[in-house]
């Protein structure tokens, strides 16, 4: 017992004697950490001034617009954070945002010399070798490639770890495409915790994900865009004087027609460098459609940085990103609507043992789009649980169309004078930006005139006050989207029947989409039901229905379909009245999961009370008011 307390008193007195020893060290070395932060503000202050500016990768010289608040919030983290153990800084978000530029912002930034003794920026990229970063660490380091390339990859791993060991480093990893890159690396990365730091720049955010958080570099607002547009046009303060009040009104709507993406206000700086500084100039380049065309092969810059993000998408993700080229510029794309494209245009693929739903498999993909940056959230529930609308950026639009193009898949059409694909291009897809045009009798030619494989007929554009004839004489035709086309009643060249392949919908056997919508002075100019041709029922791969003032005909009430007709494949029928879905029709749809009534109050009230026995293996039920 005696020795035991011997013991622990002399236990005790050794915990004081370094307790006391530790804050002894806290008092010698407060001074000096007083002293080395002051000296950081003054160089700070004189950097913020217009000192020293590191080079970046956005147009040559480093142009830290807009990147302000991302700035001062990474050096705060990255320079005071009192964590430490290594830590790790993703910062993640579009091609051409400015990820680069923010992490040299850091990593020469005057305090990172004093306050890290090693500093490395590495370029990673798709294609990494692991031995090549290894072998451009080491020479960072100051030794040379020739005498170290011929050394293994493992002993290279050894040297820099050694070079690192005991030192406090900051490295820049830039440009990761996969988690795998810092699983090879991190072990390599010594945490002697001592405050070392490991910046990281990804397009993907299943990489950025890799630390607890990360930074997402936003879009540049108005001011912002114009101020880098200026700065990249007009190189001196001399040249910015030439710029009057006219010219920098035209300026700023060039800058905002980038939609805030540093890479392509500093393209088209460049291009606007090289013209003459006068209103009638820039004017012509305001009014167009993009500030810059960019296509998929152009060998451009900013198209070898963008199709990279395309080139890099696995095989099943390339389809649906390029479908998002067939909607008009600014277009906000409903989460519904676009699933039920790509499953109808035949894009998810569903694994043998998967028990998923194909509409199911198609929100994952959406998911997978957006988290890599190539689609982007444009609005979410009340709630904020489920995503409503997309939209993609005119530089990945410019991306789409083209490629989309070469690959065949679909042909967007924009205006009269656009040309129409020749039959040998066989493109599965047209898209009309201008339903207008179908009001041509040599556009319909040109159609008749095209090849008849075409798949999908997607038509856009706004409302008319004439009818639209729609030219149907694709019998391979999924999806056809007539929402715009507006229709006093349903043409009746599409339900007259020749016994031969006819400009149909009946004629239409292959379709799965079908949207439309009655004119809306068809709908005021009278109360009685419109209904859909009865040949609707012959269509039996529809799997959404959406057809906005109209009914359905009920099948057992027609001469010729008095057999048990169903739709098997109908999972969503949206825009019916409730008059129309009586238990003779809906007993049709033995896999429909969600309903959209129409409803006109207060008399289909009653019908719609009625309704709620049948309809109790749906899974989702809305309504629409029609007022």
């Amino acid at each position: 017992m005696e020795s035991y307390r011997n013991r622990s008193e002399s236990k005790s007195f050794r915990d004081v004697s370094l307790t006391f020893s530790f804050f002894q060290e806290i008092v010698q070395i407060k001074p000096k950490i007083n002293s080395l932060t002051k000296r950081l503000k003054a160089e700070e202050n004189e950097y913020n001034r217009g000192g020293q500016q590191p080079s970046s990768s956005l147009g040559g010289t480093m142009k830290m617009v807009g990147l302000d608040d991302e700035l001062k919030k990474m050096k705060n983290r990255v320079f005071w954070d009192l964590n430490y153990r290594l830590s790790i800084f993703p910062i993640v978000g579009m091609a051409g945002i400015g990820k680069t530029t923010l992490a040299k912002g850091v990593c020469y930034h005057p305090a990172v010399f004093d306050l890290f003794k090693l500093r490395l920026f590495l370029t990673v990229g798709p294609q990494y070798e692991i031995k090549q970063l290894l072998l451009h660490a080491l020479h960072q380091l100051g030794l040379g490639i020739d005498e170290m390339s011929g050394k293994m990859e493992a002993e290279l791993g050894v040297n820099l770890h050694r070079r690192l060991s005991g030192r406090r480093y900051l490295i820049v990893l830039d440009d990761i495409w996969n988690t795998q890159v810092w699983d090879e690396l991190k072990r390599i990365f010594p945490d002697d915790r001592n405050g070392s730091r490991i910046i990281m720049t990804t397009r993907l955010l299943d990489v950025a994900r890799c630390a607890r958080t990360y930074t997402r570099v936003p879009f540049l607002n108005d001011d912002e865009s114009w101020n880098l547009l200026r700065k990249t046009v007009f190189t001196s303060d001399q040249e910015s004087s030439l710029c009057d009040s006219q010219l920098e009104k035209i300026g700023r709507k060039i800058a905002k027609s980038c939609e805030g993406l540093p890479l392509a206000i500093i393209e088209v700086g460049k291009i606007l460098r090289e013209t003459e500084r006068k209103v009638e100039s820039w004017k012509e380049i305001s009014e167009r459609e993009d500030p810059i065309v960019i296509t998929i092969d152009d060998g451009t810059t900013i198209s070898n940085t963008l199709s990279l993000s395309y080139k890099m998408l696995p095989q099943h993700l390339k389809s649906c990103f390029l479908y998002m080229g067939v909607f008009p510029k600014h277009c906000e794309i409903r989460t519904s609507k676009l699933i039920k494209l790509w499953v109808s245009e035949g894009f998810i693929e569903k694994a043998s043992l998967s028990r998923k739903s194909l509409e199911r498999i198609a929100e994952e993909y959406l998911d997978d789009l957006v988290s890599r940056n190539l689609v982007l959230v444009c609005k979410k529930s009340s709630r904020g649980r489920r995503i409503t609308t997309y939209r993609i950026h005119f530089v990945f639009r410019n991306i789409c169309i083209s490629a989309a193009r070469n690959e065949k898949l679909f042909h967007v059409i924009k205006k009269y004078a656009d040309t129409f694909p020749q039959a040998f291009d066989r493109p599965r897809g047209l898209c009309f930006h201008s339903n207008s045009l179908l009001g041509f009798k040599q556009v319909h030619s040109n159609l008749l005139e095209s090849d008849p494989t075409a798949r999908s007929l997607l038509c856009f554009g706004p409302q008319h006050q004439h009818p639209l004839r729609v030219c149907l004489h694709f019998p391979s035709l999924r999806v056809l989207d007539a929402v715009t086309i507006r229709f006093y009643k349903f043409p009746h060249q599409v339900v007259e029947l020749d016994g031969e392949i006819p400009p149909s919908i009946s004629g239409l056997y292959n379709l799965e989409v079908l949207i439309i919508r009655r004119h809306h002075q068809s709908l005021k100019s009278s109360d009685a039901p419109s209904y859909l041709p009865m040949e609707i029922w012959k269509l039996r791969k529809l799997r959404h229905l959406q057809c906005m003032g109209y009914d359905l005909p009920d099948p057992s009430k027609e001469y010729g379909f008095d057999g048990f007709v169903t739709l098997e494949n109908l999972s969503t029928l949206s825009g019916v009245s409730a008059n129309s879905c009586n238990q003779r029709v809906l007993k049709r749809f033995p896999n429909l999961m969600k309903l959209v009534i129409q409803v006109e109050p207060p008399n289909d009230m009653i019908e719609i009370s009625n309704l709620f026995h049948d309809i109790w293996l749906l899974k989702r039920l809305g309504h629409s008011n029609a007022s």
